[in-house]
C-alpha cells in the first residue's frame, strides 16, 4: 500500500511539473513553482546544453546531500528522489538592490575587497571570494560599517548580512571556492536569512 501511495504522489508531481511554465534554469535544473505550497519549489535536473533542455536527467544525490549538510547555508529541502527535490523557495527579487548597496559601502572603504574593474554586478561575487581568501577584510569591513554614522540602517544591515552569510560559508563549508556565488543565486528565505539558491 505504501508503494503505492509514493508512486500516486510521485505522478501527481510529475504532473504538476509537466503542467508548469519554468521559474528559472541553471546549468543543470530547471526551478518551477509548487502551487500546492507557494513556500516552496520543485527543483528539476535535466540532460542538455545551457539553456537547452532535451529531457529530464537524474537529480545527483550529491547535490541534494550538500544542501541538506549545510541547512544554514542552502534551502531547506523538504523531499527529493533520483528526478526532482521540493525545497524551500527564495526571495531572489527582494536583494535586487544588494549588489548596488554592496558596491557603494564597499567602495567607501580601502580594503582591497574589489579590484579595479569590479562592477556593480559583480561586486557579490567579488566580495566573497576576496573576502573569503582573507576573511580579516570581512571582519575589518564589519567593524567600519557598524561605526560609520553616515551610512543609513539598510546600508549597514544589508552589509552586515553579506558579512555575517560569507563568514559562515567560510566556516562550514571547507571547499567554499566551488560554490556558483553572485547575486542571482543568493535569496532570502520567509525569515529573511540570506541562503544560497544552488551551488
Amino acid at each position: 500500500m505504501k508503494s503505492l501511495i509514493k508512486f500516486l504522489v510521485r505522478e501527481s508531481i510529475e504532473e504538476e511539473i509537466r503542467q508548469k511554465s519554468e521559474l528559472g534554469m541553471g546549468r543543470d535544473h530547471i526551478v518551477y513553482s509548487f502551487e500546492k505550497d507557494p513556500s516552496k519549489i520543485i527543483k528539476v535536473a535535466y540532460i542538455g546544453d545551457w539553456g537547452k533542455p532535451v529531457g529530464r536527467g537524474v537529480l545527483k544525490a550529491s547535490h541534494i546531500e550538500k544542501m541538506l549538510d549545510y541547512p544554514d547555508i542552502f534551502p531547506r529541502v523538504y523531499k527529493h528522489n533520483d528526478r526532482y527535490a521540493i525545497i524551500e523557495k527564495l526571495n531572489t527579487d527582494e536583494n535586487e538592490n544588494d549588489d548596488e548597496i554592496l558596491y557603494d559601502v564597499v567602495s567607501k572603504y580601502d580594503l582591497s575587497l574589489f579590484k579595479d574593474s569590479t562592477t556593480v554586478s559583480s561586486a557579490i561575487e567579488e566580495m566573497f571570494w576576496r573576502g573569503t581568501k582573507n576573511p580579516n577584510l570581512l571582519h575589518k569591513l564589519r567593524e567600519l560599517v557598524i561605526t560609520d554614522k553616515d551610512l543609513e540602517p539598510s546600508e549597514k544591515t544589508v552589509t552586515i548580512n553579506y558579512i555575517d552569510f560569507f563568514l559562515k560559508i567560510k566556516e562550514q563549508i571547507p571547499n567554499a571556492s566551488d560554490l556558483d556565488i553572485h547575486s542571482g543565486n543568493i535569496g532570502y528565505n520567509s525569515k529573511g536569512v540570506l541562503k544560497l539558491l544552488d551551488f
